[in-house]
């Protein structure tokens, strides 16, 4: 970003949506106020691979204008949600209350007000003097009709959640977001809660209930426009989404415009995103390029936390290890970053044709595994059956390893 052609920050975030602050750069009169990015493919920032465009213009820029502004750590929202739920059984298969946390951090001096309504009814009101520190609004405990769930394409409802910042009076900002209230679980040889002996694979389930997850992969691309796509052209895209059934999008290869979680959220599609770690994953890297990684994990979580539509973090595609153990500590490393920012969701790498068994990553500690399988295109070009391919992943990763995988490509 730049004022008057001053550089003022350099983000190497590729992708992801970031604040730059030019409080310091900007003077009374008129300002030349700039963004700008490079497509240059650079060894030391993911991607530095793949058969995509490079090119970060996702989403836009927008000018704030404020002493009072959120926290950066809140995003683009500039709060967070966190649910807590109540089950009817110790097996957790069903809700019957929940409530709503937003958590904020605005500059002393200003007054927040949080609303939170269900339609055209308000479930919460409440307001308070900032003092700099973490602000937590949390409603009292929802239950019966007042505790609707988003419940994927079924039932995608949203509340209304605003935040209201004011000083003296002043109305200087207002967040406004739906968010969604679902809960769910992948369950792998669970025979005391679901199944059965004899078919013990569970699956995944969204608010208690068996919920088969079937989609596509989406990247954000358009003829002539490479992926500068605007509004219409998302629109487009979730056009033929809708009409090929799909109740579940991998967003590949990397965090996509905030429009397309908006989206999602609206119509139910459950999503799996991710940061651009694609191919390059050796020990022969920059150390740059694992810190900067670190800086995506980081923006791609905290901008895109409160989308209700978003059950799956995904840390690379078709990475390649040089050595297994240096692989496995990165994926693992990266976990754990994800989950100190967000407990809730399950966090997951996918792999190449060329890999069908965790233990070809060192057995890492995630959650779920994603297999791109290309029989008939890169391998087994003879064949269009790629049934022994799935066995085999069913078999290593769901019978032996415990673990869920998608069939992500």
């Amino acid at each position: 970003s730049y004022v008057d052609n001053t550089l003022v920050e350099t983000h190497w975030g590729g992708y992801n949506a970031f604040f730059s602050d030019i409080s310091n750069y900007v003077h009374a009169g008129t300002n030349n106020i700039r963004v700008s990015l490079r497509n240059k493919v650079r060894s030391a920032l993911a991607p530095c691979a793949g058969d995509f465009n490079f090119n970060a213009t996702l989403g836009y820029v927008k000018l704030f204008t404020s002493q009072y502004l959120p926290d950066k750590e809140y995003g683009y929202d500039g709060f967070h949600v966190t649910l807590h739920f109540d089950y009817t059984t110790t097996a957790n298969t069903t809700a019957s209350a929940a409530t709503i946390s937003v958590k904020t951090s605005i500059p002393t001096g200003a007054t927040v007000i949080c609303t939170i309504n269900s339609g055209e009814t308000n479930i919460y009101s409440a307001s308070s003097a900032s003092t700099g520190e973490e602000m937590i609004f949390t409603t009292p405990s929802l239950t019966g009709s007042s505790l609707h769930l988003w419940d994927g394409m079924t039932d995608p409802f949203l509340y209304t959640i605003t935040l209201e910042v004011y000083h003296n009076g002043y109305l200087y900002h207002r967040y406004t977001r739906g968010y969604g209230l679902r809960y769910y679980e992948y369950l792998i040889n669970d025979t005391t809660r679901y199944g059965t002996v004899e078919n013990p694979y569970t699956g995944f389930k969204l608010n208690g209930h068996s919920y088969l997850l079937r989609g596509v992969c989406m990247h954000s691309d358009k003829d002539q426009k490479a992926n500068a796509l605007t509004t219409a052209d998302i629109a487009s895209d979730f056009n033929i989404i809708q009409e090929l059934g799909c109740n579940f999008i991998r967003l590949a290869h990397y965090p996509h415009p905030k429009a397309v979680y908006d989206t999602c959220d609206r119509l139910g599609i459950v999503v799996q995103t991710e940061v651009p770690w694609v191919n390059q994953s050796s020990s022969g890297q920059p150390e740059a390029y694992y810190t900067r990684l670190t800086g995506q994990y980081d923006d791609m979580v905290k901008q895109h936390y409160n989308h209700p539509c978003i059950l799956f973090w995904c840390l690379a595609n078709e990475i390649t290890p040089s050595t297994t153990a240096f692989t496995k500590d990165k994926i693992e490393q990266y976990t754990t970053q994800i989950k100190a920012l967000d407990s809730e969701r399950m966090v997951g790498f996918v792999m190449s044709h060329s890999y069908n068994s965790p233990s070809s990553f060192g057995n890492p500690n995630v959650d779920w595994f994603g297999c791109n399988i290309y029989v008939g295109w890169y391998v087994d070009k003879t064949s269009n059956n790629p049934t022994n391919h799935l066995n085999t992943r069913v078999n290593n990763f769901i019978t032996n390893a415990h673990k869920p995988f998608a069939f992500s490509e």
